[in-house]
């Protein structure tokens, strides 16, 4: 029975997304959250396709790579659930972010995986980057306040809206 179990586990959590230098975007209708739709981004010299991978009944937004895993993971705005996509679209909670629950809401456009595999979001209210380990398990690891360097000439907290974060491949202490 175990064995049989274990066959079938794979279908029930959905594949892993095949690690093959893919560019993913989602993007959703501001008169229609509800519902977002993957695509895998193509570009040549002179023209960029946007390929449609995938559905989801869900407001879904600051998505990240997990290298580690090979599976997207991304914040379901409306329930503050921090979420794990597979290659077939199938939707599974990992967490709840209960903090933001509390405030009234996430707030959020921009989010990845650094190499490490933590979860890196930004909260926009609390001008915050949130990080998590989200696997082997669910963790809260800390929230780490947006602050600028003082090489910029800019002082205190940052309060502008990140609409995306991507961190180096090659260091997980560094994010653009």
């Amino acid at each position: 029975l175990l064995v049989s179990m274990l066959f079938f586990l794979p279908s029930l959590i959905g594949q892993p997304h095949q690690c093959t230098n893919q560019f993913f975007i989602s993007l959703y209708q501001s008169n229609n959250p509800s519902f977002t739709r993957f695509y895998e981004v193509e570009a040549t010299e002179d023209q960029v396709n946007f390929n449609t991978v995938f559905n989801a009944n869900a407001w879904i937004n600051a998505i990240g790579f997990n290298r580690l895993d090979h599976y997207i993971y991304g914040v379901r705005r409306n329930t503050c659930a921090i979420i794990r996509i597979a290659a077939n679209g199938q939707v599974t909670t990992v967490g709840t972010e209960p903090v933001v629950v509390s405030e009234g809401g996430w707030i959020t456009g921009a989010g990845d995986v650094a190499s490490d595999g933590r979860f890196v979001v930004n909260q926009r209210p609390r001008n915050s980057l949130f990080i998590y380990q989200v696997t082997p398990s669910f963790n809260f690891l800390e929230e780490l306040p947006l602050r600028w360097d003082p090489s910029t000439g800019n002082a205190g907290p940052v309060t502008i809206a990140l609409d995306d974060i991507v961190f180096d491949p090659c260091n997980a202490n560094v994010a653009f």
